[in-house]
């Protein structure tokens, strides 16, 4: 949430929508006093189509360490990044934090933008490149939906675990 909220103190002009929580009292804080942040907290499950056609670009800001139930804990090398999933699906531009578990899914530059994790500047910089030209945001999409129907499909997974064995 603090990546997130960087950048929408950095680009006032772009329009922030954080979709889930609860939020902490400090982000609801922090995110109260931007004009361009919208936080609706926790959708149900057929709320979420609709939430996300709220916007073009889906942010995946993962950490280096991510709390579960209040400890750090790192799970980089054990992640399931379904957000990504989720936004491939619904035809969205990407930019997500540059680790294994997301390359499996993504390519830089093909499917994705993947900046370093933790990184407000590079972050900032693939946002604005892609808020800057809605062709290549567009094209990112379009190439992310076609990714996902060719290996991210429920089908497309078990078909290919049925190769395996």
């Amino acid at each position: 949430m603090d990546l997130v909220l960087s950048l929408a103190e950095h680009l006032p002009g772009a329009r922030f929508l954080l979709v889930g929580g609860p939020a902490s009292a400090e982000v609801e804080a922090r995110a109260g006093r931007l004009a361009n942040v919208t936080l609706p907290g926790r959708v149900t499950a057929a709320e979420v189509p609709a939430a996300m056609a709220r916007f073009r670009i889906g942010l995946a800001p993962y950490g280096r360490n991510i709390e579960i139930a209040g400890h750090p804990v790192n799970t980089v090398a054990w992640m399931s990044p379904m957000k990504i999933i989720e936004y491939l699906s619904a035809e969205k531009a990407i930019i997500a934090s540059r680790f294994p578990a997301v390359e499996e899914l993504v390519q830089d530059g093909v499917t994705a933008l993947l900046p370093p994790p933790e990184d407000v500047e590079s972050w900032r910089r693939a946002l604005e490149s892609l808020l800057a030209d809605p062709a290549r945001t567009a094209a990112l999409a379009a190439r992310g939906r076609v990714a996902y129907e060719e290996r991210l499909t429920w089908s497309a997974r078990a078909a290919t675990i049925m190769a395996l064995l």
